[in-house]
């Protein structure tokens, strides 16, 4: 007739070290994921362009062989080739107003049109994208974020835009030209970052925090941002300013948790108490987004694997 002995609870520290390690598998599950549909989405934009593409040069050779054939007036080869031209600029295989009026009709002339559009449409596309990018001018940018002029935030979002709306060669040659022109250059960081400078322009630091975050996403910008010592003191002091999960704090835990890859800024992240931040944030994570239990979750341990990080862990106080 004895009580059986009531079960007994996890420790404390095994019980956070289970859910550590269950929110971890979460995270990689949901990498996974997003890698898979980013390769679908890229397989499947690559495949319309090329049926677009083999399209519009199947019509070009059309029209070329009819007309050679005397089968079209010229008033109505105007017509096609207008229409052909428009076709091109909307799939991007060329930018508006490269080719000269009556580039068709030059083509017929020496019989070699079809051939020359095919061997040239990559090079004509990669062209257009390398263009459009070596469009700025990184001294104005950098003096109008410098400067926090009306327009800054919208300024930020659309070099965002550079990293996100384009293809991966694309987004590659954007940060590759960002980086070379020192965008995020020390005093353009500490206008768009510092609590005290931007406490009018929230919406500023917002911006500046999405496009830092899309840096840190790559092993080239995480080395460029890495650069500057203090970026990552920067991060830290934001991570405490922001008092709700929102899409600032959100994106500044995503690039400390992309950063905290590499040795130097964890012993950073370490040295600023982000541990103990941390410990509070994920305690009430009914407060949380996905996203920060998810890169909180991973930026904890990165830094609870260092002999550092494991002293605060068990630092009672």
């Amino acid at each position: 007739g004895s009580t059986p002995p009531a079960a007994q609870e996890p420790h404390p520290v095994e019980a956070a070290a289970n859910e550590l390690e269950a929110l971890r598998e979460r995270l990689v599950a949901s990498e996974l994921r997003a890698s898979e549909a980013r390769q679908e989405a890229a397989a499947a934009q690559a495949a319309m362009q090329r049926g677009s593409l083999e399209a519009v040069q199947l019509a070009a050779d059309v029209v070329i062989e009819a007309t050679k054939a005397g089968a079209f007036e010229a008033h109505v080869m105007s017509l096609f080739e207008r229409r052909l031209s428009g076709a091109r600029e909307k799939l991007g295989l060329r930018p508006p107003g490269s080719a000269p009026p009556g580039a068709m009709h030059a083509a017929l002339a020496d019989g070699h049109g079809a051939v020359s559009a095919r061997g040239h449409g990559a090079e004509d596309q990669l062209g257009q994208s390398m263009a459009l990018m070596a469009a700025l001018d990184y001294d104005a940018v950098k003096q109008a974020l410098q400067q926090q002029a009306p327009d800054a935030a919208v300024v930020l979002q659309a070099l965002r835009w550079r990293l996100t709306k384009a293809t991966r060669r694309q987004r590659k040659a954007a940060l590759a030209q960002f980086i070379q022109n020192d965008l995020l250059h020390t005093n353009v960081l500490a206008s768009v970052l510092d609590p005290r400078l931007t406490a009018r322009a929230p919406e500023l630091r917002e911006q500046a925090l999405r496009l830092l975050n899309l840096f840190a996403s790559e092993a080239a910008g995480r080395t460029y941002l890495l650069s500057k010592p203090e970026v990552v003191p920067q991060l830290c002091t934001l991570l405490r300013l922001e008092p709700t999960d929102n899409v600032a704090r959100q994106n500044t835990l995503g690039a400390l948790q992309k950063l905290s890859l590499r040795r130097s800024p964890q012993n950073a992240m370490i040295a600023a108490d982000v541990i103990e931040w941390l410990v509070g944030a994920l305690a009430d994570i009914d407060q949380l987004c996905l996203y920060s239990i998810e890169y909180g979750a991973a930026l904890l341990m990165n830094l609870s694997l260092r002999t550092a990080g494991k002293a605060k862990c068990a630092d009672p106080s």
